[in-house]
């Protein structure tokens, strides 16, 4: 009993010294896991039975005992979605032989010339009814080119140095994920083949991994559309190849694989690709470079391939507690408008536990998007690892269906004032206001007729608008009511009845116009102020008719509260009215109001109304009324 007290002492003091040492920090760890076999070979096969557990009809065959003509593997197993297995010159292995049989494979991609596999693993495959495709050239250069042409270069290639192992493995994953070949190059100068090949392809894009001393500048100064990725050490440079492409990538799982040689990575790269992972290239010390990216990133998942011999148990202890949690989400809100094509993004923004930011993987609980209709939607998401959720909110805007032309009438010999903006009707019914430039605005005031102008409109410049104008006579205004003539009269200061007169080009002159509580019962003559945007004709309790007023379609507030009113048809065009008040009337249909969508004030209380329903389309957008509409 003392024995294993003591055991479990000591075992507490070793996990507190080791972090201690290698500062670890009290967080939520990373779920790890090893694949690995007794060999490269057998670590092959783990990754085969991981990545296919139920099978594929192809594998890619690469060596195991050399790197040049394997390292352009991957993209060529991710066109047929197969494994790399490994295999010694001269023989397939028997535990390789019962992978391929667990697999079902019916066809091989040999990788390499008979130098590197020999004909004799040829007659091995042969002899179990696979069929074999075997891809090699005269050199690795020729072999990764011949690859190339199989995988396809529309979406460029990697330019690696043939002579080292270690830039081809931190492409590969990302390689075969775009469908882009890895083609090899020597240090100083390209071979014939590769000028050959890179001739007629002078615009597609090509990404050179590696410094000068690993691909020379006389290289990629003649290789047109390139782009050049660095580092200082092999695993500088295979974190930056990862920043460079960390949208293409994700970082819910990564893989982990000795940078010291190259056969459990381009195992890996394959597997690594299905989940569009990246290849972490590690040392027996983790290098500080890819310490603090790991550190940087939120990684639910490590899988290690190889054994201890490759990648430590300290190794593996110490990276399982690298990686960042989640603090908080950054909440988004995405405005697009009707009808346009929107994905909701694979990746969410996040504050990590070691305060950095980062893009995370996150799933959404709905996967299609209707952007159909108008208005403002909110979709909940998860995120691996995190309690809470993201919520990204999606404002759908309206889209202009339609524009509305203007007409306007002005007196002879009078002025007129272009209109700064023009009415368009939107998808959910509603209107809007948008500026506009009108092509041509000279005219003869001085002459009768009707003049016809072209606007273009702010915003929609293969869109016209037209505006007809009407140039008349001006006329003498007679009124049927003689508390309406003298409020009229008052304000143009003509209250002397015997010598002056109300003309009509004093009426299209009025903007606003108030009557409240002046006892008028008929607003006859008023028609002639086709102008005003302001109208109160409140608390004129004998007042019926509304009808002079229903040309005024530049009205934008009317309060009409306390007549007796019984029609509003007179209001049915009046798109550009925003505030109305019509309470305490006779009303009793208000199907006229269907159309100003316009509205944002309403007040109906008072009145014979039983059915609300004509203002639907409009009434979650009212800001202001007192009345309520049963869905």
């Amino acid at each position: 009993m003392i024995k294993n007290i003591k055991r479990v002492t000591y075992m507490c003091l070793a996990g507190l010294i080791f972090c201690t040492l290698f500062g670890v920090k009290a967080q939520a760890a990373a779920e790890i896991k090893r694949i690995d076999g007794y060999d490269r070979y057998l670590t092959a096969i783990e990754v085969s039975k991981n990545g296919w557990p139920d099978g594929s009809s192809y594998a890619v065959i690469a060596t195991g005992e050399n790197f040049p003509d394997a390292l352009s593997a991957a993209p060529l197993a991710k066109k047929n979605n197969s494994p790399i297995l490994l295999t010694r010159k001269n023989r397939l292995s028997n535990e390789t032989m019962d992978e391929l049989k667990r697999l079902k494979v019916k066809q091989v991609y040999i990788v390499g010339g008979y130098q590197v596999i020999s004909d004799y693993v040829e007659a091995q495959l042969k002899g179990m009814g696979i069929r074999i495709t075997r891809i090699g050239g005269e050199d690795r250069y020729e072999t990764s080119i011949k690859i190339a042409s199989v995988v396809g270069v529309k979406n460029g290639v990697f330019l690696v140095n043939g002579e080292v192992f270690a830039d081809a493995l931190s492409v590969a994953p990302i390689a075969a994920k775009k469908d882009m070949p890895i083609i090899l190059s020597p240090q100083k100068d390209l071979t014939p083949s590769l000028k050959s090949f890179f001739a007629s392809k002078t615009q597609m894009s090509k990404y050179i991994v590696g410094n000068t001393s690993d691909i020379s500048q006389s290289i990629s100064s003649n290789l047109i559309n390139s782009e050049r990725i660095t580092g200082n050490t092999k695993y500088e440079k295979n974190i930056n190849v990862i920043k460079r492409f960390s949208d293409d990538i994700d970082f819910g799982i990564i893989y982990g694989a000795t940078g010291r040689d190259y056969p459990d990575a381009l195992s890996a790269s394959a597997l690594a690709q299905k989940t569009s992972s990246p290849i972490i290239l590690l040392d027996r010390e983790i290098p500080e470079v890819t310490k603090s990216f790991i550190k940087s990133k939120v990684i639910p998942k490590i899988r290690i391939i190889g054994g201890t011999s490759a990648v430590s148990y300290d190794t593996e202890y110490y990276l399982k507690s690298l990686p960042a949690g989640v603090a908080s989400i950054n909440n988004s809100v995405v405005t697009i408008n009707e009808n346009e094509k929107y994905e909701l993004p694979k990746k969410v923004k996040v504050v990590t536990t070691n305060n950095t930011t980062d893009e995370v993987a996150v799933s959404w609980n709905l996967s299609f998007v209707n952007t159909g209709r108008s208005g403002t939607y909110y979709y909940e998401g998860k995120v691996e690892g995190y309690s809470g959720s993201a919520v990204l909110t999606l404002i759908i805007n309206p889209v202009v269906v339609s524009f509305d032309n203007c007409s306007a009438e002005v007196v002879k010999n009078s002025t007129y004032i272009f209109p700064s903006t023009v009415i368009v009707r939107l998808s959910d019914g509603s209107i809007k206001e948008v500026p506009v430039t009108w092509s041509n605005t000279s005219y003869n005031i001085g002459k009768v007729g009707t003049y016809t102008f072209t606007g273009e409109v702010q915003g929609f410049p293969n869109k016209k608008v037209t505006l007809t104008l009407r140039v008349v006579e001006d006329s003498v205004v007679s009124f049927k009511d003689p508390v309406l003539e003298f409020e009229i009269r008052k304000i143009f200061g003509k209250t002397n009845y015997n010598q002056t007169n109300i003309y009509k080009s004093d009426l299209l002159t009025l903007g606003s116009l108030s009557l409240n509580g002046k006892g008028i019962t008929n607003l006859s003559g008023i028609e002639n102020a086709s102008n005003i945007s302001y109208l109160d004709i409140s608390n004129n309790p004998a007042l019926k008719d509304i009808s002079p007023i229903q040309k005024f379609t530049n009205l934008r507030y009317i309060t009409a509260s306390e007549c007796s009113i019984e029609s509003i048809t007179p209001l049915t065009n009046m798109i550009r009215l925003s505030y109305l008040d019509l309470r305490d009337n006779n009303i009793k249909s208000i199907a006229p109001l269907k159309n100003l969508t316009g509205l944002t004030s309403l007040y109906l209380s008072g009145n014979l109304i039983v059915d609300y329903s004509p203002v639907r389309s409009y009434y979650t957008n009212l800001l202001s009324r007192d009345f309520e509409l049963r869905y």
